[in-house]
Formats: structure tokens, C-alpha cells, sequence
């Protein structure tokens, strides 16, 4: 289960970071090449560009909060052991 939730993260990171690569890519040709693209393509990369970078700040806050309750549950155990030994149960 744990195998297969990696690969999934990984097929994720890869994908995420392929789009990045491609927006970046766009971004500075156009900026390079001052190249003027139609207001319909201009909407879609910013709406993309929004999702993703939405997509990202959420991913992180999930794993942070993710990670303190993780911390809290062992801290928690951590001391209903010692209260167990303590109590001779």
C-alpha cells in the first residue's frame, strides 16, 4: 500500500513539475521573444498557472498539518506509555 502510494506521489511530482517546465518555458520565450499571443491564451495560462500554484500551496499546507498531528499522536502515545508504567499497568 505504501508502494503504491509513492508511485502515485511520484507520477503526481512528475506531472506537476512537467507543467511547471512547460509554463516557465512559454513564460520566457515570451518574454524573451516579446512575442504577442491573443487575450484567449494570455487568460488560460494565468488560470493555469493560478490552479497550479493553488494546487501547490494546498498540497503543502495538507502535509504540514499532516505532519503536526502526526507529531502530537506520537508525543500522545510517547505519554500514555510512560503513564501505563508509571501506573504499573
Amino acid at each position: 500500500m505504501q508502494q503504491e502510494r509513492r508511485i502515485a506521489n511520484l507520477k503526481l511530482g512528475m506531472l506537476l513539475g512537467l507543467l511547471f517546465l512547460v509554463l516557465f518555458t512559454f513564460a520566457t520565450l515570451w518574454i524573451i521573444l516579446q512575442i504577442d499571443v491573443p487575450p484567449l491564451i494570455k487568460t488560460i495560462v494565468s488560470w493555469v498557472t493560478t490552479i497550479v500554484i493553488a494546487g501547490v500551496v494546498i498540497f503543502l499546507i495538507v502535509m504540514l498539518i499532516s505532519s503536526i498531528i502526526k507529531a502530537i499522536l506520537q508525543l500522545l502515545r510517547r505519554l500514555f506509555q510512560i503513564l501505563r508504567q508509571l501506573t504499573g499497568r
